[in-house]
């Protein structure tokens, strides 16, 4: 292939290329998901939460199928084993005069603990 040749291919991909552009450009469904996804990321950082982090946190709960965390640790990225659930023996509740749900403090706690993240903690008072 001359010099020529291989110009005129380069030349035609990039016309190819710069239609396409003007397509995607002209494209309202892509304007508005690409508005939705600014506005998304906008809104989730105003509340220190950035969409990474809220991705590690579904990446990290064992209540969900491991084949959906695996999927979506692959789509974003993320370096991270997804371990399948452990299995959850059937446990006799018994009813006590005690509630079973813990002070909104201590549940923030938990949360730090978990995923040393602070910024979700007034969430949960």
């Amino acid at each position: 292939m001359n010099y020529n040749e291989e110009l005129a291919r380069l030349t035609e991909s990039v016309i190819v290329l710069q239609r396409k552009m003007e397509y995607m450009l002209r494209d309202r469904g892509l304007q508005r998901d690409l508005e939705f996804e600014k506005k998304l990321n906008d809104l989730l950082n105003s509340f220190g939460c950035p969409l990474e982090l809220l991705l590690e946190v579904v990446v990290a709960r064992t209540d969900i199928s491991a084949e959906i965390r695996s999927r979506l640790a692959d789509i974003v990225n993320l370096d991270f084993e997804v371990l399948s659930a452990p299995e959850m023996e059937a446990v006799a509740l018994t009813s006590t005069d005690e509630p079973d749900t813990r002070p909104a403090g201590e549940n923030a706690l938990e949360w730090k603990e978990k995923f040393g993240h602070r910024s979700l903690e007034s969430w949960f008072q």
